[in-house]
């Protein structure tokens, strides 16, 4: 089987989630016996697309580097002529016809008057549909709504992402499969070595509770900031970590109001330090009002880390028993299970355990096999 995917979120991207997610899942596939997984010539400076172990066509570095030399890195021009080529050659590869099911990264409708073989598409979350506020592009749903219409097949990454496409858009259950995201067993594996930052390593010896990833509204980030202020003040030894992007203005503003800025630290992690500052925190918030899956879930069980998470349906999915809950976006009751946790360090290491055994459950390559039997079932 030959399985053309798309420059979409490769090009969007530099990195993130979703371009994450394919380089996992076409990197598990391609170990697969007659499986060719297949890209149109395009220009990336996605750390995914570099890294991907399977075959690629020529992208062409040297003009990305020439525009970069001529136009700024983030310039529109340049951003707009590297779309433009991405399109069209993804363009050109779909009118061969040489491959057997396509799966696009993103949402974009530009092929589906030129594609005549069926085509998958992943969902992963609807958050644009469920805070439409946050959000300018209109045309981004009408795309996105054009896209689930037309697809031969719908993967969720989650129950709760499947039961919300049933709900706002009218998709037939039976066109729709769920398959969790997986995790590398080696993300446990990594040591403790020179590539760990002195910074980073300064951490093993502090109390620290964990943050992880992104602050976007529906992450209850400043929630889970106040409702600390508490534990913060009576525990003059723990502290909080964060990874992900560095603190905007805004928030640097907020820490300092509350007078916790000398509490809360941010730390630039790759994924050794992540698996490092997993190991060693007293246990990971995830204080999200909304998620499509819940990947970090995963990284705390691996790196054997406790989990406080909102009681939200798709975090009872992934971690089942093995978390500790809270009512979403309830104060009094985060900070008695907060406190749950801080205390009793049996409850620490059940969860421990309970984390070891669900993470097991979850693999890049039950992903890909669960995607591999999706795509017959789209050309069938």
């Amino acid at each position: 089987m030959r399985i053309l995917y798309d420059f979409q979120n490769f090009s969007y991207q530099k990195y993130g989630g979703i371009s994450r997610y394919f380089k996992e899942l076409i990197t598990s596939l391609s170990n697969f016996n007659n499986i060719s997984c297949v890209f149109p010539s395009f220009f990336s400076e996605n750390i995914y697309h570099e890294n991907l172990k399977v075959h690629i066509e020529p992208t062409y570095k040297w003009i990305t580097i020439l525009l970069n030399k001529i136009l700024h890195s983030e310039s529109k021009i340049k951003n707009s002529i590297i779309h433009r080529y991405n399109r069209i050659s993804s363009i050109r590869k779909i009118k061969k016809n040489d491959f057997d099911v396509f799966h696009p990264t993103y949402y974009e409708p530009y092929f589906i008057d030129a594609c005549n073989k069926p085509f998958v598409i992943t969902v992963h979350d609807l958050i644009h549909e469920k805070f439409p506020n946050y959000f300018t592009e209109k045309s981004f749903l009408t795309d996105k709504k054009r896209i689930l219409n037309s697809a031969s097949r719908l993967i969720a990454i989650s129950e709760s992402t499947k039961n919300d496409l049933i709900e706002i858009y009218g998709i037939l259950e039976s066109k729709i499969d769920v398959i969790h995201h997986g995790i590398n067993s080696s993300f446990a594996e990594t040591q403790i070595s020179s590539s760990i930052s002195k910074y980073v390593n300064e951490f093993q010896t502090k109390k620290y509770i964990l943050y992880v990833g992104a602050r976007w509204f529906y992450k209850d980030f400043y929630f889970f900031i106040k409702s600390c202020l508490q534990i913060l003040l009576e525990n003059s030894e723990i502290s909080i970590v964060c990874t992900g992007a560095s603190f905007n203005n805004e928030e640097i503003k907020f820490l300092k109001e509350i007078n916790v800025s000398k509490r809360v630290f941010h730390i630039n992690a790759n994924d050794i330090e992540l698996n490092f500052i997993y190991k060693n925190a007293i246990f990971f918030v995830y204080p999200s009002t909304y998620e499509g899956f819940g990947m970090p879930i995963l990284e705390a069980f691996s790196a054997g880390c406790p989990c406080l998470l909102s009681d939200i349906d798709v975090f009872k999915e992934v971690a089942s028993d093995s978390a500790q809950y809270y009512k979403c976006s309830d104060e009094k009751d985060f900070i008695d299970k907060a406190n749950l946790l801080l205390t009793d360090s049996k409850l620490r290491n059940e969860f421990i355990l309970k984390g070891y055994i669900r993470v097991k459950e979850f693999s890049w390559e039950k992903t890909a096999q669960k995607t591999l039997e999706t795509y017959q079932k789209a050309i069938k």
